[in-house]
């Protein structure tokens, strides 16, 4: 729906929540891991672990930020998902587009199912034909 945002960044996402800070509630949705760390826990290679955490950034689910005490270290803040109302206030467009191609692929699923109905029925008549004619 989103441009860019597909399964692997949905994946990505998940695995950063999952180790995000949840007690201190100063470091709340913090992720303290370094890039490295969660680009061989998660498998991605760093092409597709930082085109993935960017399209994460565009979007509002995470933030880098520089750390204040480690030198060259990155943290990173995990933020909840917008709810349902959100998301479609703010990307209202997306969602429209979405249901337009969602419409379109049941339109083309219900001729589909209506051609493959008449062929059936056009070979049950065949049989019958032949069967009434002897053959």
């Amino acid at each position: 729906m989103l441009d860019g945002f597909d399964a692997t960044t949905v994946g990505l996402y998940a695995y950063m929540r999952s180790w995000r800070n949840s007690g201190d509630s100063d470091m709340r949705w913090i992720v303290w891991h370094s890039r490295e760390f969660m680009q061989l826990q998660s498998g991605l290679g760093r092409s597709a672990f930082n085109s993935r955490l960017e399209k994460l950034r565009e979007v509002g689910l995470v933030d880098v930020k520089k750390s204040p005490t480690v030198p060259n270290k990155d943290y990173f803040i995990v933020y909840d998902p917008l709810d349902r109302d959100a998301f479609i206030q703010k990307y209202g467009a997306e969602v429209s587009e979405f249901f337009a191609k969602l419409a379109e692929l049941e339109k083309r699923t219900l001729e589909d199912r209506e051609r493959r109905q008449r062929a059936e029925l056009q070979k049950i008549q065949e049989e019958i034909t032949l069967r009434n004619a002897g053959i």
